[in-house]
């Protein structure tokens, strides 16, 4: 009589290619809160996470979904000192999306330089085939900028304003997150693969952190610290996502916030964005971008 064999349960994570997860493919890298995607290059985005300062910012990466039961252990802090990390095993192959300048904060990158001392993570990533926003507050009609030199270097005041931007890719091999320390690999769920940066308060979006974001930046001109403003508390905000066509599922969407009561149930605190929104600082208008 043949030995039975009773095959181990799937995990949450299966390695690629294993029977119990097919051969992923897209992966979806979830960028939530206060950061800027400053084009380093034709191909690559450097993502910079500011110092918190005086607030109570904080910079994490991970995944939630490597542990349900308690989805705040699965996600590791970026280190409190500068440092700086790299995604590899992603080939930003073709011509990358490029963000629209009515769903996004778009800053031109000629008129900006970056002010080291306020840059506390670098994270370089491909451009993505596709951008994705979620979370969007209405800012159609409201001022963005403080001064003049601000004023010039925003291609022009965003209609919508989002807290959570995803970069999906379709050509990867064995992705990971590599920095100080040991390489993150990007984990698997099902077809997909999910890795989250997150940059944003401790608890409830409700502190004015325009500048930390402004701390990043230099205006050429002048010299004087970028005056944007991307405190949306007041504006109408979508609340937090409950489904999505990139392979994110809902425990995923609904962690976009990483605020206590999150990643389980669509806590009332996630309505609106309260300030954790990103902005792009590139050489291109965007203009063909999808929304």
């Amino acid at each position: 009589m043949p030995l039975l064999t009773i095959p181990a349960p799937a995990t949450s994570a299966s390695p690629a290619g294993t029977p119990d997860s097919p051969l992923p493919r897209r992966l979806n890298i979830v960028f939530h809160g206060l950061m800027a995607f400053h084009e380093c290059s034709a191909q690559h985005y450097d993502v910079l996470i500011p110092f918190p300062g005086k607030t109570q910012h904080q910079a994490l990466y991970g995944s939630v979904r490597l542990n349900q039961q308690d989805p705040y252990s699965a996600l590791k802090p970026f280190p409190a000192q500068p440092s700086y990390w790299k995604i590899e095993g992603v080939d930003p192959m073709g011509t990358p999306n490029k963000p629209n300048p009515q769903s996004a904060v778009i800053l031109k990158r000629e008129l900006l330089e970056v002010n080291k001392a306020g840059v506390r993570t670098v994270i370089r990533v491909p451009k993505p085939d596709i951008i994705r926003h979620y979370r969007g507050a209405e800012v159609r009609g409201l001022s963005l900028t403080g001064d003049a030199a601000s004023a010039a270097a925003l291609y022009r005041p965003p209609d919508v304003m989002y807290e959570a931007t995803v970069f999906s890719y379709a050509f990867f091999t064995h992705p990971q997150l590599v920095g100080p320390g040991a390489p993150f690999p990007i984990p698997q769920f099902g077809e997909y693969l999910n890795l989250g940066i997150y940059s944003e308060p401790r608890t409830k979006c409700l502190e004015d952190d325009r500048d930390l974001f402004n701390g990043m930046y230099n205006c050429k001109s002048n010299g004087s610290k970028l005056s944007v403003n991307l405190f949306v508390n007041d504006s109408i905000a979508d609340g937090a996502p409950v489904s999505t066509s990139i392979g994110l599922v809902e425990l995923e969407l609904l962690a976009l916030s990483e605020m206590p009561g999150a990643p389980n149930v669509a806590c009332p605190e996630t309505a609106e964005p309260g300030g954790c929104v990103s902005g792009f600082v590139s050489g291109g208008d965007g203009s063909d971008g999808n929304p």
